[in-house]
């Protein structure tokens, strides 16, 4: 199974964000009902968008050097 992220603002599987974020199924639900994460359905199949993916990536804070 592909689970790498290419399309711009696409839409991609729960398990293409799980590989993205390296956590699992869980943890995607979990952020879609808090809100950090953009879901969507596509049929039966329930879809992340790309660009909330990105976006929490770039919100999470920064470790420095040396911290635990």
């Amino acid at each position: 199974m592909d689970t790498t992220i290419e399309a711009e603002g696409g839409l991609v599987s729960v398990a293409q964000a799980m590989a993205f974020l390296k956590c699992g199924k869980k943890k995607i639900y979990q952020l879609g009902r808090d809100g950090k994460i953009d879901m969507r359905k596509l049929g039966h199949s329930t879809r992340v968008t790309e660009a909330s993916l990105r976006r929490l990536v770039s919100e999470l804070p920064r470790r420095g050097v040396g911290e635990k």
